[in-house]
């Protein structure tokens, strides 16, 4: 099915030209009839040919309801933008245009309606202003055909067009990840819970079971109408009614997302992002819609020096969290005057909120990604990651056989490797083999593999497949105790557990972690003591050379999550104050917890982290 978005001012005869077309009166609800003004979403259909039919959505014209337009617009194929003869191009001509431009809707017409109320040299007038204004953003060969909704004038000669310009559509692939953002959600009795909304990436059939986001809740398809007829299925681009049942009324709203796996969200997401001209990103709170969900974000650039004409690398921190996918277009719009002010591509889904130093490197690699194919997806989601699993695809516009072809190619080409089910960036083996190693030459002693497994923050089978490697090229030596480098042995000497004394009653007698520089001029010797040490649990390494008695570790620790547990946050003052720091032992202690995952940094605090777990005293 090809669907066409009606847009334009209000009063310009939309819904008219609809009814001229198909005979079907989209204003459906009673009050639509009474101000004779639409106010939601419509559908209509006409004969394609063949047994295939063009679906109309019909959207409102009204500034009020800019909301619906987007919501509508948002997955069609093609646009019919209407303007009235005797008005010309109003404020929501040029709004809902530009959102036909934002969602990179490319196949349009313009139907010039109630051109039976003005004189030929108006008309003519009028469509040379339109095909002006359509120019100046590369829509230039669109055709603008004068009709009256009211008279049926010119309707026929629409309705070739429509028809010329639907044959000329590619079909939507289906890409076996089906979703629906519901713009309709209502009951009907006898039958229960309906939804309605546009089809996106692959069918859905009747019987299957489906997840609902927001809440995962699960439910089952009992029934699909598309054109007010059932049907046994709804693929992409498909208007359908779907009948759920397991799930309650409250459980489900407009813009939520009907998926048949659970999908991705989050609060943070990166975007390419294009003006309207004469706009500019605001500072303020704007509304961002992703479908028919929006929610309340800030636009993060990323680039100061950016144009609008290479596209603006931004992050939207949200206030809420969607369910976005790579490739997806959204709308922005400022709250405070209403109105349209651009509209991005997403390129990262389920982002890291950034850090003032690091935007301008994200920015370049934002930029490298258009335009999106699967290839440059995969290299920027495995460097970002880390890893890529391949059971579990970033969702984009792409079907996962394709992102799967194209892992392969890149394997083998070598610029991506394998290690069971993960794949990683060329170079990862190597990086991997020279941490170990690097490691394991500072220290004469035995190094137990789950303390050298935390050290590294290696992914789990890159590590298992480098020290296994390593060692069956016997670059190092394994046994119950750990791994060490050839020839070493376990034992301390009398001299060296005098040593090791030393050190452990210099940390534990230190207010605070000591730098290796200070432990090294103050007992000789006593840098092989210090690796054996760390690599035995008894002393912590954190960053910048500093190291810590473990128990005085475990002391912050405990202290770092009661504060996160209680107050929800800890700033560096906080952890300085309680032990007694200056700022730079702090900072480390800080971001030692933040590579264990026990905290995360956001902005200037420590929240909890994936690995975040209240510690009680012994």
């Amino acid at each position: 099915m090809i669907l066409w978005g009606l847009a334009g001012h209000i009063d310009h005869g939309k819904t008219s030209i609809v009814r001229a077309l198909t005979g079907i009166d989209t204003d459906r609800l009673p009050e639509e009839k009474k101000r004779g003004m639409t106010t939601d979403l419509g559908f209509a259909w006409m004969e394609l040919g063949k047994g295939e039919k063009i679906g109309l959505l019909d959207v409102p014209g009204h500034e009020q309801y800019v909301s619906h337009v987007v919501e509508g617009l948002y997955g069609c194929d093609a646009a019919l933008l209407v303007v009235a003869a005797d008005d010309g191009w109003m404020p929501q001509t040029e709004e809902h245009f530009q959102i036909i431009r934002l969602l990179d809707i490319k196949h349009v017409l313009v139907a010039l309606n109630k051109s039976d109320t003005v004189n030929p040299e108006v008309l003519a007038e009028k469509t040379e202003d339109i095909r002006k204004r359509l120019a100046i953003f590369g829509y230039d060969a669109i055709q603008i055909i004068p009709v009256s909704g009211k008279t049926g004038e010119g309707i026929s000669d629409l309705a070739k067009a429509i028809k010329e310009v639907s044959l000329a559509v590619a079909e939507r692939p289906d890409i076996g990840n089906p979703r629906l953002s519901c713009d309709r959600v209502f009951s009907v009795h006898g039958s229960g819970l309906i939804v309605t909304g546009t089809v996106q990436h692959g069918m859905f059939k009747v019987g299957e079971e489906i997840n609902i986001w927001p809440g995962m809740k699960t439910g089952r398809i009992r029934k699909i109408e598309c054109f007010g007829e059932s049907c046994s299925g709804a693929g992409p681009g498909s208007r359908a009614g779907i009948n759920i049942t397991g799930i309650d009324s409250a459980e489900i709203h407009r813009g939520s997302l009907i998926t048949r796996r659970d999908p991705p969200e989050s609060d943070t997401v990166d975007i390419m992002v294009r003006m309207i001209p004469g706009e500019d990103l605001r500072k303020g709170d704007v509304r961002i819609y992703f479908e028919t969900l929006s929610v309340l974000g800030r636009i993060v650039p990323l680039d100061d020096k950016a144009t609008n004409e290479e596209g603006i690398p931004a992050q939207l921190i949200l206030k809420d969290k969607v369910s976005a996918y790579i490739g997806e277009r959204c709308i922005l719009r400022d709250t405070s005057r209403h109105a349209t002010i651009g509209g991005g591509v997403v390129l990262h889904h389920c982002a890291s909120r950034i850090r003032k130093t690091d935007r301008k490197t994200v920015a370049e690699r934002l930029r490298k990604m258009l335009p999106l194919d699967p290839r440059r997806v995969i290299m920027e989601e495995t460097a970002v990651r880390g890893s890529l699993l391949v059971k579990d695809l970033p969702w984009t516009v792409f079907s996962d056989e394709m992102m799967c072809d194209e892992i392969h190619s890149l394997v083998k080409e070598r610029v991506l490797v394998k290690s069971g089910e993960k794949v990683f960036m060329a170079g990862v083996i190597e990086d991997a083999e020279k941490q170990i190693k690097t490691y394991l030459k500072d220290t004469e002693k035995n190094v137990p593999i789950a303390t050298l497994r935390s050290a590294l923050q290696l992914d789990d089978e890159i590590f298992d497949d480098v020290l296994s490697a390593m060692i069956s090229r016997k670059e190092i030596e394994s046994d119950e105790k750990g791994v060490r480098r050839i020839g070493v042995t376990d034992d301390l000497t009398p001299e060296k557990a005098e040593v090791a004394r030393k050190i452990i009653k210099l940390l534990r007698e230190s207010s605070g972690p000591v730098l290796l520089a200070d432990i090294l001029s103050k007992i000789s010797g006593s840098r092989d003591t210090v690796y054996y040490l760390r690599n035995h649990g008894k002393i912590i390494e954190l960053t910048d050379t500093f190291f810590v008695e473990e128990n005085r570790f475990k002391d912050m620790k405990r202290f770092v999550t009661q504060t996160i547990q209680t107050k929800g946050q800890l700033s560096i003052q906080d952890l300085a104050s309680e032990f007694s720091l200056s700022r730079r032992p702090a900072v480390a202690v800080l971001t030692k917890f933040d590579q264990l995952f026990i905290t995360q940094r956001r902005d200037n605090v420590r929240v909890a982290g994936k690995a975040f777990c209240v510690e009680k005293k012994d």
